[in-house]
């Protein structure tokens, strides 16, 4: 009994080795690579500004994204009166695009100061071209809205807040 054993266990080994000695494998290489980029930022430069205004009528008034003036509906806008588009710089990875969010179909309040009259900005509008310049690591662009005027809209300055989002495609 003690030669069958050993006669199976030379014949399992060999079967082990033949099995190992046919079967083939092969192998290669890849490399890993990953890139870090700039995180995206945004910065006011320059506050919305729509002048001195006189409200004799409901209207509106219109400021473009490049300090212009677009359109003035029933009201008037003083002749003297500094018009400003606010203006943001983004700074990132140069090349990459991004999108622009600006305050959608909710309306953004401006509130008289000490007061509770309020009037709406709407319709908001940007200048950006959408992408990081090739070599650059800034970009610049303006944002205009329109502001909405009741008739006999109480004296004062007017104040409020909107945000600008910026995120890479």
């Amino acid at each position: 009994m003690k030669m069958f054993y050993k006669i199976a266990a030379v014949a399992l080994v060999m079967v082990g080795f033949s099995a190992t000695a046919n079967a083939q494998t092969a192998s290669d290489n890849a490399n890993a690579t990953a890139t870090i980029i700039s995180p995206i930022e945004i910065a006011n430069v320059t506050e919305l500004w729509f002048g001195e205004i006189i409200a004799n009528a409901a209207g509106s008034i219109s400021v473009g994204t490049n300090d212009d003036i677009v359109e003035v509906t029933g009201v008037q806008s003083h002749e003297s009166a500094t018009i400003q588009s606010a203006t943001f710089t983004i700074t990132g990875t140069d090349g990459l695009a991004y999108t622009v969010v600006l305050p959608g179909n909710e309306e953004v309040s401006l509130t008289l100061d000490g007061g509770t009259d309020t009037m709406d900005l709407t319709e908001f509008e940007h200048n950006s071209a959408g992408v990081i310049g090739a070599g650059l690591t800034t970009e610049t662009f303006g944002v205009g809205a329109k502001l909405n005027v009741a008739a006999g809209q109480a004296a004062g300055v007017y104040t409020g807040t909107f945000t600008v989002e910026v995120s890479y495609n």
